[in-house]
């Protein structure tokens, strides 16, 4: 179950012996599954997702080494793709930053300026 289906697993090898075009076939292949993936999980943030996911094959490229071959390559990214996530809530959390769409799902509606000023 864990294999790398095989034309993964010798786009991997040639991608380790420093083939820059094996990587940017691996790219090619999974880009819309990573995108996908980022994409719900950052809430449809078109743009947001672009980035993460950009960033996901940049830390796949630099950590090649550290693929195993134990789960599949799509788990492996999936993983790195949680992880770069997971690094960008912690960012928001830390500057306090709020997107415009979670505090229309807080309240039901934008905030009535004027409310805030009476109350």
């Amino acid at each position: 179950m864990g294999e790398a289906p095989r034309g993964d697993a010798e786009l991997l090898r040639r991608a380790r012996g420093g083939e820059i075009e094996a990587f940017g076939q691996l790219v090619e292949q999974y880009q819309d599954y990573v995108f996908n993936v980022v994409y719900h999980l950052v809430g449809g943030d078109r743009g947001e997702a672009e980035d993460i996911a950009q960033e996901v094959f940049i830390r796949a490229y630099r950590h090649l080494d550290g693929f195993e071959g134990r789960a599949r390559f799509s788990t492996w990214l999936y993983g790195i793709a949680l992880n770069c996530v997971r690094t960008l809530w912690r960012r928001r959390r830390r500057r306090g930053s709020v997107s415009m769409d979670s505090l229309r799902e807080n309240d039901g509606g934008w905030p009535d300026p004027q409310a805030e000023q009476d109350g």
